[in-house]
């Protein structure tokens, strides 16, 4: 990688036309000017977007013209049954959405090449799930994320074709959707904080194969198609700054409760209580870093006894002792658009030791679009687009059902709050979505609100009809669906649920599994 980057530095400081260029592992690279470059200098460009072709085998191309077509093929008989909202709210089928754009929206060359890398991706994303066995991790995540995938390139180019201030241009619509179509293709829950820097990387080595580089302008439209797909991470705000400062925080957590294992065993066994306070107290000042500061404000305050246990199991003191950056971190994504660089106003201006915090958890830098780049129009369309799929819609509320509650995470007490969480990453993501989309959102919106209260009203009947089977008394309030019943319990950690708790656990995993059926099909 480091030969790469001086051979293409080297290039660089060649070519006297360039007018502003930038890059390092996981940033934007920017080209600008009339650049003459090699077949070999492209090359290089093309192995630092995909940090040497890190994930070129995950999506093919088939070799022939007849496998391309029979691939395209099996992507129309699909989306001819999936129906998407039109500008007007009519409902069409993708295939039809997407072929019958009027050639100023897409050509009938961006259509085909559109068709081809879903086909691409399609076949990718399932062949991935196929070869994790049943009850495997992530078994089914990959088909998630294409169901999303395949509503999202539908708002996205609802999304673009309303911005006309300026009007976008057709290369610019394609480059948003195929951006939108890559954005969520290598995303899994192990990388969701760095899936749009994964997500870019594998777009470069498979739009390689689009966009020949022997082609000018071709190498600027795979970059722009990348930067677009790294902005996409800003939304929505509050919930990606709660997440980042959850991941880092549980990383720390994890660090220290891993050390205090292994130098003192168990600390809830008799003779460790001292032990067991200090290392309480460390662990409660971590998660709530900013409520216990020194008198100058400017770090965790911590005892002697605190600092030296830190010392005794080998934990970095400065971990804890800045944990306080933690939450200066999470405000500044949670406000992405207010935090941004000056001297690179594409990304969240972090200090130096905030970045050694975002380091833990596989985060170099933070994008964030600039009214200024090529790309920004795209890159707010697909911004727009995925926050309208995602929680504006049936389809959206389902992605984020199926996410939360049993066996993940998000420990939802009832149905009815995985559907709130949608709401509010709604009213979260509405705060970076461009005024253009509002007609958008109030339409959606009420589409998937009527969707929720008919599922509602429809599901109580298959709920009565079930919970005798489930353990239930037929007057019995059931755990998960009835907002006033006995909560669900959730095994603690290494913990195996047994008898009633276990069959009214794996009842409330059927409800979520049918609710996310019934929101998919009110799509």
């Amino acid at each position: 990688m480091k030969r790469n980057y001086l051979a293409l530095l080297f290039f660089l400081l060649l070519s006297d036309s360039i007018s502003y260029c930038q890059f390092q592992d996981d940033q934007k690279i920017v080209i600008s000017g009339n650049v003459s470059t090699s077949a070999d200098s492209d090359e290089m460009r093309i192995n630092v977007l995909s940090d040497n072709g890190k994930f070129a085998g995950l999506f093919n191309v088939p070799e022939t013209e007849e496998e391309i077509n029979a691939s395209v093929d099996r992507l129309r008989d699909e989306f001819d049954g999936v129906n998407v909202k039109d500008g007007d709210g009519t409902s069409v089928n993708l295939t039809e959405k997407i072929l019958g754009q009027p050639d100023d929206v897409l050509t009938e060359e961006q259509k085909l090449r559109i068709m081809k890398i879903m086909a691409c991706v399609r076949d990718g994303l399932y062949k991935i799930d196929g070869e994790i066995p049943d009850g495997g991790p992530n078994k089914g995540y990959q088909i998630v994320n294409w169901l999303h995938t395949r509503s999202e390139v539908n708002e996205v180019l609802e999304a673009a074709k309303m911005r006309n201030n300026p009007k976008m241009t057709s290369n610019q619509i394609e480059e948003a959707i195929i951006a939108s179509i890559m954005s969520d293709s290598v995303k899994t829950p192990q990388n969701f904080l760095t899936h749009n820097k994964d997500a870019r990387k594998a777009a470069a080595s498979l739009l390689v194969k689009f966009f020949p580089l022997s082609q000018q302008g071709n190498l600027e439209r795979i970059e722009n198609i990348c930067n677009i797909i790294d902005e996409h991470q800003i939304s929505p705000p509050a919930f990606m700054g709660n997440m980042v400062q959850m991941f880092i925080r549980g990383k720390v957590k994890g660090e220290i409760t891993s050390a205090l294992k292994a130098k003192y065993g168990d600390i809830m066994s008799p003779g460790s209580e001292t032990i067991r306070s200090v290392s309480e107290s460390l662990l409660k000042k971590l998660a709530e870093s900013s409520k216990n500061l020194t008198s100058d404000g400017n770090s965790v305050a911590l005892t002697s006894e605190e600092e030296l246990l830190l010392s005794n199991i080998g934990v970095d003191l400065w971990k804890v002792k800045n944990a306080n950056l933690i939450d200066s971190i999470q405000k500044k994504v949670a406000n992405p658009l207010e935090s941004v660089s000056s001297s690179n106003p594409g990304e969240i201006a972090f200090t130096e030791d905030e970045l050694k915090f975002l380091d833990l958890v596989g985060v170099k830098n933070w994008a964030v679009p600039d009214s200024k780049t090529a790309w920004n129009s795209a890159s707010r369309s697909l911004i727009d687009g995925d926050s309208l799929i995602n929680y504006f819609s049936p389809e959206g509320y389902a992605k984020i059902v199926k996410i939360r509650g049993p066996g993940t995470i998000f420990r939802d007490l009832t149905i009815w709050d995985s559907i709130e969480s949608a709401r509010t990453s709604g009213k979260d993501a509405n705060s970076v979505m461009g005024g253009e989309a509002q007609t958008l959102i109030d339409s959606r919106k009420s589409d998937a609100e009527k969707a929720v209260a008919k599922i509602k009203s429809d599901m109580q009947s298959w709920i009565d009809s079930q919970k005798l089977q489930k353990g239930y008394s037929a007057q019995e309030k059931v755990s998960f669906w009835d907002t006033d019943a006995e909560p669900l319990k959730y095994p603690a950690s290494g913990e195996t649920l047994t008898g009633r708790d276990a069959e009214r656990y794996e009842f409330a995993k059927e409800i979520r599994a049918e609710m996310e059926r019934r929101l998919r099909a009110a799509q």
